[in-house]
């Protein structure tokens, strides 16, 4: 996997992360009224019912680290882009994430359009 793919994969994550985060505050916010940033901010990283977005949230941490790293190998690349897709599929009977991430697809339609995208992103079974 070359520099740029990763980099196209990153931009798709996060628009999907961002989406994720959007619903999670539509969702807190729903129960508690309005919050500013620096309040949701504080939820997001201490709350342990937002915690489950976490993996994701690593997951763009390490592409970064990644795309940082003036020797980062392909085959690095390569695992990031599955840890991606293993994460996105979604599970009734999977990891929190996974559990989740079910529900939203079935609820939130920007959910489902930046998964599509993200899909799209994913370099294809093989391909290194």
């Amino acid at each position: 996997m070359q520099r740029a793919e990763l980099e196209h994969l990153r931009h798709h994550v996060l628009h999907l992360h961002k989406a994720l985060i959007d619903d999670a505050r539509i969702q807190v916010e729903r129960l508690e009224g309005r919050l500013t940033a620096h309040q949701f901010f504080e939820r997001l990283t201490s709350d342990p019912a937002l915690a489950w977005l976490r993996p994701l949230t690593q997951v763009i941490v390490a592409m970064d680290e990644w795309l940082d790293d003036a020797e980062a190998t392909a085959a690095a690349a390569v695992e990031l882009a599955a840890e991606v897709a293993r994460l996105l599929v979604p599970a009734d009977d999977g990891e929190r994430f996974q559990q989740q991430y079910a529900v939203l697809l079935q609820r939130e339609p920007a959910v489902v359009l930046a998964h599509a995208a993200v899909g799209r992103a994913l370099p294809r079974r093989g391909a290194a």
